[in-house]
């Protein structure tokens, strides 16, 4: 499995290859020269060479499959002792089918229909009838003394426990016990609650729950050391050195480990792995993790948005990979030993796991190691302080063209993104937060065609001219963000898109959303509110020069937008489009907007009054100084 794991990341490392080559060629193209001097033939030499390669080791992997399935050796695995920590069991054992009890009727009918079938193939159907069952129960029961467990329990609805209860033969002294997680299942089953019996150990009981952190696995592993246990002194023994208990005593938590694991589908359990590279009580945010998982391809990307339901209170240390011969995935802390790097050459990840108030200090030995490694996906270098110069070390990194996700927030000291960064044309995450020196981006950033994610926190670039913002849910913007927008003072074209947008507070958030005083034009596509925002209006936008507003749920504009102490409009350009919820009359609109020289309207059927044949359908413009309109 380990070399098969690794001719897998072999694989996608040849086919990112042939697809970087693929976009080259296309950009490089040399017409009927290539005939004569392909170009890249020696790429595809050598990448045959590599296939052939992996296909004779996976022939190799297939015949030592097969020696490890030979009879004798599965005879030989059969005699194992089952109890033998190397083969652990982790099945439930066989039930005898002798103990099964109310089927003998129900059997030999059907071993009848079995044995008289000649034609075809016989189909048979089965149902249990809830009546009849329960019937067939209490027949079972009646006059004895039973005890039934129902083991964690989950089902809020207390309707299915009534219609077993029903069932059920009263007296005898007769029990039920039902375990769960939720007090409210308790609460509806109307049932008798267990506490302890003795104070003081319900007191230090409390407190080792606490210490359990809410993890599951935990109090499973630590309940099971308390439970023939019951003086004080030994549970608090065992609170006072939790750690060290629960690290010997862990049969019981690896073994589900192991289970929840194997159960998880394939793409979550790189998600669940990606913990082992954080060091015990690490803070880890979640934003850094998904930003990894998307760059890895570790989630499928769902309605523009990942997946990102994985198990976030498990961490694992693990310092190597399970083959022991090489690491994919690394983590970066001032102790990080230059060799270790060195042997990796292959890393698809190295990501900064510092703890809370911690910062990486980085040598110029392991830091000019970053760009031997091609293949690296994902780059996190955030809290990190470099001896070599950030420019020179950016410039390097330009050369891993597989790179989708680069994280530089709060790396000192960023001052500015040098030209070789351009060649990063897969990214698809650009973390620039918290560089409090970067003050301009670089007009290349337009060309990433692959960019989700660009997070510059907007204060700094005090610069900035142009901005597009693609907001989609509600979380996107933070309560600290809301006024961001505000301080960019050279802010002249502004879009804002809700397109496919989610979330019940994103109206809100947009609200808040102020753009700056000076802005010129203003463009708005998918709003998803029916009134318009509060800062749309002539007193907070007095240089809005053009105003376009184009799909959405708009339907009455704000009060504030019709000005306040008759403050007007400069307004000289005005498009609505596809709105057609949206009521506005054209009286209205010529005395807020007296400089206004141009409308154009079109799929907007409830503005009758303007002055535009066939507004509710392909519309038109007015100009003004016309008496007749020009259609499209």
């Amino acid at each position: 499995m380990a070399n098969l794991r690794e001719l897998i990341y072999e694989s996608e490392d040849i086919l990112a290859d042939c697809q970087l080559q693929s976009r080259e060629d296309n950009q490089c193209s040399n017409g009927w020269l290539e005939c004569i001097y392909p170009p890249n033939l020696l790429c595809q030499y050598q990448t045959g060479k590599r296939l052939r390669e992996i296909n004779e080791k996976i022939t190799n992997i297939k015949q030592s499959i097969m020696s490890y399935l030979s009879p004798s050796i599965t005879n030989d695995m059969g005699r194992r002792d089952a109890s033998n920590d190397q083969f652990p069991r982790w099945s439930s054992p066989v039930y005898d089918h002798t103990q099964v009890v109310g089927l003998e009727d129900d059997t030999k009918k059907i071993k009848g229909w079995l044995c008289n079938a000649d034609v075809g193939i016989l189909k048979i159907g089965i149902e249990m009838i809830e009546g009849e069952l329960l019937r067939k129960i209490n027949q079972y029961l009646l006059g004895k003394r039973y005890l039934i467990v129902m083991d964690d329990v989950w089902s809020l609805d207390g309707s299915w426990w009534s219609r077993i209860s029903e069932g059920l033969p009263k007296g005898n002294g007769s029990s039920v016990i039902i375990t769960t997680r939720l007090v409210k299942v308790l609460r509806k089953m109307e049932e008798v609650e267990v506490s302890a019996q003795n104070p003081e150990l319900e007191k230090i009981g409390k407190e080792i729950v606490q210490k359990c952190n809410g993890l599951p696995l935990a109090i499973k592993a630590i309940g099971g050391m308390l439970l023939y246990k019951s003086h004080y002194h030994e549970w608090k023994r065992i609170a006072d050195n939790f750690r060290d208990e629960l690290g010997e005593n862990d049969d019981t938590v690896m073994p589900s480990l192991q289970l929840s694991y194997d159960e998880l589908p394939p793409y979550l359990k790189s998600c669940f792995l990606s913990f082992s590279l954080y060091p015990e009580d690490c803070v880890i945010t979640k934003e850094q993790l998904v930003h990894w998982w998307i760059g890895e391809g570790f989630v499928p990307l769902r309605s523009g948005r990942p997946s990102t339901e994985a198990g976030e209170d498990l961490f694992l240390r693990v310092n190597k990979s399970m083959s022991g011969r090489g690491c994919r995935h690394f983590g970066i802390d001032t102790k990080m030993d230059r060799k270790q790097l060195a042997a990796n050459h292959k890393l698809r990840a190295l990501m900064s796991t510092t703890k809370t108030g911690e910062v990486n200090k980085i040598s110029s030995s392991i830091a000019n190691r970053f760009s031997e490694c091609k293949y690296l996906r994902v780059l996190d270098l955030c809290k990190s302080i470099f001896e070599m110069p950030l420019t020179s070390l950016l410039s390097h990194i330009g050369f891993l063209q597989h790179l989708t996700y680069l994280s530089l927030s709060n790396t000192h000291p960023l001052i500015q993104l040098p030209p070789a960064l351009e060649s990063l044309i897969n990214l698809t995450i650009l973390n620039l937060s918290y560089s409090q020196n970067l003050k301009v981006l670089p007009p290349y950033l337009t060309k990433f065609k692959k960019l989700r994610v660009l997070d510059v926190k907007l204060r700094n670039l005090s610069q900035l001219r142009k901005l597009g913002l693609h907001l989609v849910w509600d979380d996107e913007i933070r309560d600290s963000e809301v006024s961001a927008l505000v301080n960019l003072q050279q802010l002249q074209f502004l879009t804002i898109s809700c397109f496919d947008s989610h979330g019940s507070d994103l109206v809100d958030k947009l609200d808040k959303l102020y753009p700056p005083p000076g802005l010129l034009e203003l463009c708005l596509q998918f709003y998803p509110g029916k009134l318009s925002p509060a800062w749309l209006n002539p007193i907070s936008l007095h240089m809005l020069r053009f105003l376009w507003i184009s799909s959405g749920n708009l339907a009455v504009m704000h009060e504030s937008f019709f000005g306040e102490n008759n403050s007007a409009w400069n307004i000289e350009g005005l498009m609505f489009e596809s709105l057609s919820d949206l009521e506005m009359e054209w009286q209205t609109v010529q005395q807020v907007m007296p400089s206004l020289k141009t409308v154009h309207a079109s799929w907007c059927p409830n503005l009758e009054s303007f002055p535009i044949e066939d507004v509710g359908f392909r519309g038109g413009v007015w100009t003004k100084g016309r008496t007749q309109e020009v259609i499209l």
